[in-house]
């Protein structure tokens, strides 16, 4: 067990954590204990060392740890089930956090998946000018400016305040968030949450926010030292009545998490801007056993574990977990005058030192403000790994602290007591010289992922350290290469390949381009378009006295799920296919076609799709030609006009028999609600068995209550004129005509203006208008640009509406 002591009373400290001196935690055995002792019935953090296999860097062998600790953790919980309800299980690392009595800590000893155990203990919380200092403002490689890009790192402290301009618009450059907070310290009231808002800055403390924007803040008057990479926030303090506070557990905790997503994100570093009060004049593994399994979990991913050095002025030690052999130990030094720092505590473990008085640094708010402490060194240090690390993606852990070691400043400690000479403080000019032999391209992609779909494959890939760009390539051929079609170029790792054939296999691989040039190449992912069996040739039924085709065909069965057919139209002699006018989508086996010119020849064709998209080949119907719509018989649509063809429709359709005496049709009359509702209705095939609509002026079965009943379940109407009223006498406007019918045909969205200057943007009709116009149901009216939105819609127009909004059947 490591010595250590208590730091003298510190000044300038941000945030510091105690973590403690750790001694035996078990009393001796009954017959050992001093008079009146006995074993304690009080509950106590415990972080429990499992029995299994150290993690390995490779990567199957990773997947097999997890599931190895996975295994021991559920043994040890279920024989001792006293301590699972509020145990924190980890991912990769070979612990598990428990609550324990201790004479359940005895029962865990005596496991045989349990190794030991140490105490948890709580912890309190402990750029201009600095960032040219170091020398990251000009550094470039192949003619371009490092900043980081393809790079993360995470900040573990008090959260960070995403909606900070210094991170760009929205938090662009926070790529993740989470918090680690026992005692249900996250913002979702538990004590893991790892989504958008879990990093929010806790009791608004400035601390992490300021970190942050040490690495990599940006804005056109200060910039971090690497303002092109991502930041992963994760808070792991909550407060307590002493103030701020995190467990020990809780960093290990967000450390493992940090493990299983470092590929996926491009993390190079783990910043730790927090230190004990106790400090060791020498390394501390033996007290700090699960920090040093997440510290050299990450190293092994090529992840650099970065930890202040303490706050307290001492000459002889550092402060935990700084004091952990695998991680960077980081000290201060001033800005300006370039010399070690009063505050710094100092000892032979030290591994750099960095700018970390007085700095100026983003803060909760959305403004700036100057700390001071090894708080503010440690983040120096972590962005300059990430300047490194775009330079040279492939470089090792070990190869990037040994170059930031490698610096030509080297600073001593000329305080009372200190005996430290020859620090180096971090000098990235001296860095990037000592990394170039290391600098290569990215790595090559870990991951390439592929589904494929209905004339399409959604392609997805990982993104390795030091990407800026891919190039993603396909072949049709036995395998792919650099030589194959280049299909995208960009910074997305994500892409929708449309231009594919059903039957075919293509093949695809991606490249990643960084800094330092292009990577190799990725394993190739294959689709193939699964070909699906055609349907039979739909058969035909006509009705030559309704001009209505009924169309039906026997099922075509698939394990994959419902199958979606599809029925084509084209006339004359036109080959019917996919290109020809749809009329028909759904897994139904039968449609009704209406409306056909007279002795026009018809020709249908039919697809069906599976459930991934697949498309069979075409089944054609020989042509058929049909008889012309009867006529109306009303004397007041005359032959000829522009509403007599929709009128035909709309008595064939069983929609209207007239209006106004007999052989009237009453084309010049207003439409009052309660007939545009029972029009919809009609058309809509008169549907029944909806809920009562709630209107006190409809009247329970009148002739417009069951298709008011429809239009209020379907949400085309909430009613109009006050609380539970209809006004189904009132007039219906042209604007709320476009919105019945468009919010019938289920309210499509997506379409281009429509040109009609009396149609304000937004407006509740506006939309609806849009579709109007696109679908080709009206030009409007009124004169150019007039849409008329107020004018009063008649019964022609009516005819004129619902026939185009159905296709213009016999048109």
């Amino acid at each position: 067990m490591g010595q250590g002591r208590l730091a003298t009373s510190g000044t300038l400290t941000a945030l510091v954590a105690i973590f403690g001196v750790l001694s035996a935690l078990l009393p001796a055995a009954a017959d050992a204990t001093g008079p009146g002792s006995s074993p304690s019935e009080e509950s106590r953090r415990v972080i429990v060392e499992l029995a299994v296999p150290a993690v390995t860097a490779s990567d199957d062998a990773r997947a097999a740890s997890g599931a190895i600790v996975a295994a021991a953790t559920d043994r040890v919980l279920s024989d001792v089930p006293a301590v699972a309800e509020d145990a924190e299980r980890l991912d990769q690392l070979p612990y598990v956090i428990v609550d324990a009595t201790d004479a359940e800590l005895r029962d865990l000893l005596d496991h045989p998946d349990v190794r030991g155990f140490h105490e948890d203990q709580l912890a309190v919380p402990s750029l201009n000018a600095s960032v040219p200092l170091i020398g990251a403002s000009g550094l470039e490689l192949n003619g371009s400016a490092l900043t980081g890009r393809g790079t993360a790192v995470a900040v573990l402290d008090t959260g960070v305040d995403r909606s900070h301009p210094f991170f760009a618009s929205g938090g662009g450059r926070i790529l993740a968030e989470a918090c680690f907070a026992s005692v249900g310290g996250c913002p979702n009231g538990s004590s893991t949450m790892i989504a958008p808002g879990a990093a929010k800055p806790l009791a608004g403390d400035s601390h992490g926010t300021h970190v942050a924007g040490i690495i990599a803040g940006s804005n056109s008057v200060r910039r971090g030292v690497a303002p092109g990479a991502d930041i992963i926030a994760v808070q792991v303090f909550v407060d307590t009545p002493a103030g701020l506070a995190a467990r020990f557990s809780d960093i290990v905790r967000a450390m493992d998490w940090l493990a299983t997503i470092s590929d996926e994100v491009g993390l190079v570093a783990v910043n730790l801007s927090l230190g004990s009060l106790m400090t060791f004049p020498g390394t501390c593994d033996a007290d700090f056993g699960s920090f040093v399994a997440a510290s050299d979990l990450l190293r092994d991913r090529g992840v650099v574990t970065v930890a202040a050095s303490g706050n307290e002025g001492t000459v002889d030690g550092v402060a935990a977990p700084a004091c952990v052999s695998s991680t960077l130990a980081v000290g201060a030094s001033t800005v300006p005058g370039d010399q070690l720092a009063e505050f710094s505590d100092i000892g032979p473990q030290i591994d750099l030192l960095a700018p970390g008085a007085p700095i100026t640094s983003s803060v909760v708010g959305g403004g700036f403000g100057g700390m001071q402490g090894t708080s503010m060194a440690a983040p120096h240090v972590a962005g300059a790994i990430a300047l490194l690390r775009e330079a040279a993606p492939q470089a090792s852990a070990a190869q990037t602290v040994a170059a930031l070691r490698a610096s030509s400043i080297l600073l001593d400690d000329t305080r009372d007591g200190g005996t430290q000479t020859g620090m180096p403080r971090l000098d990235l000019p001296s860095a990037f010289t000592a990394i170039s032999p290391h600098i290569g391209p990215p790595k090559a992609i870990a991951r390439l992922g592929a589904a494929s779909g209905d004339l399409r494959s959604n392609l997805d890939w990982s993104r390795p350290v030091g990407a800026h760009s891919y190039r993603l390539h396909r072949s049709t051929g036995s395998s792919c290469s650099t030589s194959a079609s280049t299909i995208f170029q960009g910074n997305a790792r994500a892409f929708v390949d449309k231009a594919v054939q059903h039957g075919s296999t293509y093949r695809y691989c991606v490249r990643a381009v960084g800094a330092a040039g292009t990577s190799p190449l990725s394993a190739t992912s294959t689709v193939t378009g699964r070909d699906l069996t055609a349907p039979a040739a739909p058969s035909a039924s006509i009705s030559i006295e309704r001009d209505r085709i009924r169309f039906s065909w026997p099922a075509v069965s698939d394990p994959t799920g419902p199958i979606t057919y599809r029925l084509y139209r084209s006339t004359g002699s036109t080959t019917c296919s996919t290109s020809s006018t749809r009329l028909y989508q759904g897994t139904n086996r039968s449609v009704t076609i209406d409306g056909h010119r007279p002795g026009t020849t018809y020709r249908y064709c039919l697809t069906a799709t599976d459930g991934a998209g697949n498309r069979s080949s075409i089944a054609r119907s020989s042509g058929l030609t049909v008889a012309p719509l009867p006529h109306h018989g009303f004397r007041d649509v005359p032959t000829g006009t522009w509403f007599d063809v929709p009128v035909r429709w709309l008595v064939i359709e069983d929609i209207t028999q007239g209006m106004g005496g007999p052989g009237q049709y009453s084309p010049g009359a207003d439409v009052t609600r309660a007939q545009m509702a029972a029009f919809l209705w009609r058309a809509a095939g008169k549907p029944t068995g909806y809920p009562h609509h709630g209107f006190r002026d409809v009247p329970r079965g009148s002739w417009f209550d069951e298709p008011v009943r429809w239009l209020k379940a379907e949400g085309i109407t909430q009613g109009m004129g006050g609380p539970r009223q209809f006004s189904p006498d009132a007039k219906v406007t042209r604007a709320q005509m476009a919105a019945f019918l468009w919010r019938a045909d289920g309210k499509p969205g997506g379409y281009p203006h429509h040109g009609f200057r009396d149609v304000p943007r937004g407006s509740w009709f506006d939309e609806p208008v849009r579709w109007l116009v696109a679908e080709d149901i009206t030009q409007g009216m009124g004169g150019p640009g007039q849409f008329s939105p107020d004018g009063n819609v008649t019964r022609a127009q009516m005819a004129a509406f619902l026939w185009r909004a159905n296709g213009r059947p016999e048109a």
